[in-house]
């Protein structure tokens, strides 16, 4: 479904710059969107090196305050009204849910991601605390 959207759109195949985001407790939905919208995680930086400072050899993430004002002209109250976290790619969305599954499912990512880069990677994003949801917004 993702990939049709990507495809419908013509997002970055055009000269101008398309950008979409997505806010998900469960890293497979921010794996499904980095792999439609043109990158899959394996091209993220690790935890580590996104929070020592991305290169612009790797791709990298909008910035805070971009993401900021994109989220305030999202027409969905919740977001609008989401607080990011300076030091994670999340926001506080007030959206409660049991972290047992996501927690799999970021340690499997890890694995993976690891396996097939042949060296350890961390989830770019960071633990995710209660009430929060991760954030990805990614551009052409």
């Amino acid at each position: 479904m993702l990939q049709s959207l990507a495809q419908h759109c013509g997002f970055g195949k055009t000269d101008k710059k398309d950008c979409i985001g997505v806010l998900s407790s469960h890293p497979f939905t921010i794996c499904a969107v980095l792999r439609a919208f043109g990158r899959g995680i394996e091209t993220m930086p690790t935890r580590r090196q996104w929070t020592t400072g991305p290169t612009l050899s790797m791709h990298a993430f909008i910035p805070l305050e971009r993401r900021r004002s994109l989220m305030q002209s999202c027409p969905v109250t919740y977001v609008r009204a989401a607080a990011e976290h300076t030091e994670l790619l999340a926001a506080n969305t007030m959206f409660y849910v049991d972290h047992a599954e996501p927690e799999w499912a970021r340690e499997s990512v890890e694995k993976r991601v690891g396996k097939v880069l042949s060296m350890p990677w961390s989830w770019t994003f960071g633990d995710l605390r209660d009430g929060y949801e991760y954030l990805c917004v990614v551009e052409s």
